[in-house]
């Protein structure tokens, strides 16, 4: 059997004495991890950071989420202050709204805000929206809120205390509104309107209306708030059940589209019988100008609380082949479109000459990537 030299010896201790400290080094950080020892002093300002979240049972690059019903007290989320996006569900949540303002006060890094509503039994009772605005007023760093009022208790003194609101917020880069009521008129639509003239970084915007109460007029409101937001980069406006919109509702929406020029994405969706091939020209119009347009989603379709398809609705009696041709003219001009998708599967006045003019568009569309086109129900396209 060989002996083993002096050197290899000195090696091998000093092998075995570098894994020891390093199991050391490990043993005492695991310690200072663990919850209610956390030592920040000797931790890297990252690491602190996210075991100081870690030991309050929050991740710091996760969502939370927050389902608020009548049995449940604000309070108890207080300790979750660190958090940066909030998600919070209002079921049947219509007597501790002051609690819950004060609570949204503490959440002081807050960048994303989206509240929903579960079912229509009235949670805004009381001045919700008035609570929930003062609440946000202080999220002075909110980017990004989504609100959806799935209730018919909305009404234009509620825009109101919203809109006072989201003129506060003004490092908004992206907000998303839904609005199912039968309360919401041209009144409630104007002071929405106002405010939105306040939001200059806003870059993203979605508002959904679920109401037969608003009209061209109301249209024109919103419109005006948009022609100010000369950052915008997407619009997505649907616009369901009002058959009091007519293509004056949409000669707004076509000078709107005129002023932003920064536009990237359009979608539109409208549910009215009383639109032309006019009001076609008049969005087709608005949109020729648009160079940087990547994305344009124009439908015609009926749906009725927000997930029911009624395909025996005809809403768009008035689209005939000429609209399509409006359509496909102004396509020529927008060379950056890289995703198409028309819907017209209800219109049944638009013939072969209809196709024809939107394919005399397409053809010059070189990084045109994805189009869709549904004229399903159409009897007069011959295959």
């Amino acid at each position: 059997m060989g002996t083993i030299s002096s050197s290899d010896q000195q090696k091998g201790k000093s092998s075995s004495d570098r894994i020891k400290k390093g199991k050391e080094i490990l043993h005492q950080r695991n310690r200072y991890l663990e919850p209610g020892n956390i030592q920040r002093k000797r931790l890297p300002t990252r690491e602190a950071y996210s075991a100081n979240l870690t030991e309050k049972g929050i991740h710091p690059h996760k969502k939370h989420e927050i389902l608020l019903d009548r049995d449940t007290f604000a309070s108890q989320w207080v300790k979750k202050n660190e958090a940066t996006v909030l998600q919070w569900k209002v079921n049947r949540y219509s007597s501790k709204w002051k609690k819950l303002e004060n609570t949204m006060k503490q959440f002081k890094k807050a960048r994303e805000m989206n509240l929903t509503t579960l079912d229509n039994s009235d949670p805004w009772k009381g001045g919700a929206l008035k609570h929930l605005g003062e609440g946000l007023k202080t999220l002075s760093s909110l980017k990004s809120l989504s609100m959806m009022f799935a209730q018919n208790t909305i009404a234009d003194e509620d825009l109101k205390h919203l809109g006072e609101t989201l003129k506060k917020l003004k490092s908004l880069t992206s907000i998303n509104l839904k609005f199912c009521t039968k309360k919401i008129t041209d009144k409630g639509l104007k002071d929405l309107g106002q405010s939105l003239k306040k939001l200059r970084s806003l870059k993203s915007i979605r508002i959904d209306f679920y109401s037969k109460t608003m009209t061209d007029q109301g249209v024109k409101y919103i419109c005006e708030g948009l022609k100010s937001l000369l950052s915008l980069q997407s619009i997505f406006l649907h616009f369901h059940l009002e058959d009091t919109i007519t293509d004056e509702g949409l000669k707004h929406l076509g000078e709107s589209f005129k002023k932003l020029r920064s536009l990237k994405s359009i979608n539109l969706k409208f549910s009215s019988k009383r639109i032309t091939d006019q009001g076609l020209k008049y969005i087709s119009e608005g949109i020729k100008s648009l160079c940087s347009l990547q994305s344009f989603q124009l439908y015609f379709s009926k749906f009725i609380l927000f997930i029911i398809w009624d395909p025996y609705v005809n809403s768009c009696q008035g689209i005939t082949t000429t609209g399509l041709q409006y359509i496909g003219e102004s396509l020529k001009l927008l060379l950056s479109l890289q995703f198409i998708h028309l819907d017209f599967h209800l219109c049944q006045k638009v013939t072969d000459e209809g196709l024809r003019g939107l394919g005399e568009g397409f053809r010059r569309l070189k990084f045109l990537q994805s189009l869709e086109l549904d004229f399903s129900v159409i009897s007069q396209i011959k295959a």
